[in-house]
């Protein structure tokens, strides 16, 4: 996060998520993680043009989110006796993280294209949510369908849907 005195280093909070999937043998769609809209871009890396979606815009990160980031972070690394010593010597630089270098928190978490050229997101969910919100996208953007489901992932292939769920332990069911 920061290198000034007193030193130390953490990942820094909301930072953008940089998605892509193949359209085509010959074309990439991507995203930053923040909705809106996709770039369509060919395999010499030119831009070929966007996809509108109706995926809502990425929310602003407020004072309460940096808020609860440091609250989360202190507690986690205080939590451990090896950490806490980190936390000690070079915590401040948690501590005075007040300014956010992206000003929007990504939400898309998953990114996928299936075999017929739909386009799969899934958003992040709340640690008090059971669920992750699927959205299916046509080629050109528009919704097809939205649901929430309780599984993390789902990926395909051109026989088989894959769905993935871990247990409260983070080890895969």
């Amino acid at each position: 996060m920061s290198y000034r005195p007193p030193g130390g280093d953490i990942g820094v909070p909301f930072a953008l998520g940089f998605r892509w999937a193949a359209l085509s043998p010959n074309e990439l769609v991507m995203t930053e993680s923040t909705g809106g809209e996709f770039e369509r871009i060919n395999i010499n890396g030119k831009e070929t043009g966007k996809i509108k979606t109706a995926l809502p815009e990425a929310q602003p990160v407020t004072p309460e989110d940096l808020e609860k980031f440091i609250k989360k972070r202190k507690e986690g690394l205080m939590s451990r006796q090896d950490l806490a010593v980190w936390y000690k010597n070079h915590g401040k630089v948690i501590e005075e993280y007040t300014d956010p270098i992206y000003r929007k928190k990504p939400f898309i978490r998953q990114f996928a294209v299936t075999p017929e050229g739909n386009i799969m997101v899934s958003t992040f969910k709340d640690r008090d949510q059971n669920f992750y919100t699927f959205w299916l996208l046509g080629p050109d953007g528009k919704e097809i369908v939205s649901t929430d489901l309780e599984v993390e992932s789902i990926d395909f292939s051109k026989n088989y849907i894959f769905a993935r769920k871990n247990n409260e332990d983070e080890e895969l069911m």
